[in-house]
């Protein structure tokens, strides 16, 4: 596994286009990375549109949000647009980025969340069970936590 501090120049394909991982995170604050196993999953959908819904209880925390698995970035530009995300996505076929996050097991990425600060380290992470995520609001306050 790579350290992310060894991959920052990468480039990885998004719904913003192909960026770096430099380019990725946010030069004046924190980036949250949300890891999920698939687009249009029932349980990730359910997940994403309950972020969606309840955007403001995210954005009150100081980050940028990401979402992040394996699949085409043409899905998940089907994915955003279909559930009108109001966050970007990455595409991480290989799992590099995931790997690098420690939110990737064996078959699937995890789901997950990682707080990665401005130069690039990896602040903190922790995986759930598959079939479960944290509300919008336990999620502000686990960030909220980190970042204290």
């Amino acid at each position: 596994m790579a350290p992310l501090q060894d991959i920052l120049d990468q480039t990885f394909e998004t719904t913003r286009g192909a960026l770096a991982v430099r380019a990725i995170l946010a030069a004046d604050r924190n980036t949250v990375f949300l890891s999920y196993p698939g687009d249009f999953s029932p349980v990730c959908t359910k997940q994403f549109c309950t972020y969606r819904d309840m955007w403001a209880a995210l954005q009150a925390v100081p980050c940028l949000w990401w979402g992040i698995n394996t699949g085409t970035v043409e899905q998940h530009t089907k994915f955003r647009e279909t559930h009108r995300l109001p966050f970007d996505l990455i595409a991480d076929p290989q799992a590099v980025l995931l790997r690098a996050l420690g939110l990737s097991s064996w078959l699937r990425p995890k789901r997950g969340v990682a707080l990665v600060t401005p130069d690039g380290t990896l602040a903190h992470q922790m995986s759930v069970w598959p079939w479960t995520y944290p509300t919008p609001d336990a999620l502000a306050t686990l960030v909220r936590g980190w970042m204290a």
